[in-house]
């Protein structure tokens, strides 16, 4: 005879656990796979950067702020990698005037394997 306890217990072995729904590439994003320590370079805003607007670099949603020798270059209107596994990601810029988005863009690195 099962109790209220033992049929409780038995209800959340059997319960289906969620699943975690995959992260969707953010619009306008290109997928590269390149061999590990290939130089990989971005080019972004470069017609409209005139409009006075300023590039902002992302790794997987996160700022990049400052260069990394060996692994990352930051520059206005373009940003260099060297594919390895650290580097592997999403890589977003968006460019922006004061509040107002003008253009983004995203690759995704993989390496080839």
């Amino acid at each position: 005879m099962l109790t209220n306890c033992h049929a409780f217990f038995l209800w959340w072995i059997e319960f289906p656990f969620p699943t975690v729904p995959p992260t969707l590439p953010p619009p306008r994003t290109k997928t590269k796979t390149v061999s590990e320590g290939r130089n990989v370079t971005f080019r972004c805003g470069q017609k409209i950067i005139h409009k006075k607007g300023k590039v902002y670099w992302y790794k997987d949603k996160e700022l990049l702020e400052y260069s990394y020798p060996g692994y990352l270059s930051l520059n206005e209107d373009h940003m260099s990698i060297i594919a390895n596994a650290i580097n592997e990601g999403t890589y977003t810029c968006i460019v922006k005037k004061k509040e107002r988005i003008l253009t983004t863009y995203s690759w995704r690195i993989r390496l080839r394997h």
